[in-house]
């Protein structure tokens, strides 16, 4: 569980930066849309964590 909390942190900044150097700007939308897509990365690293031991 600790390791996907990690994961989904990380993406969403990864995600975050790459928005801010497009955009040269944080929105709502961008940050809406960071953590979006770092709670499915955080969810799919956990259960790939159950799924393969």
């Amino acid at each position: 569980m600790g390791e996907a909390l990690i994961m989904a942190i990380a993406i969403f900044c990864g995600w975050l930066l790459l928005d801010v150097v497009k955009t040269k700007k944080i929105t709502k939308e961008v940050l809406i849309q960071s953590a979006f897509v770092g709670i499915v990365a955080g969810i799919i690293w956990f259960v790939l964590g159950v799924l393969l031991p």
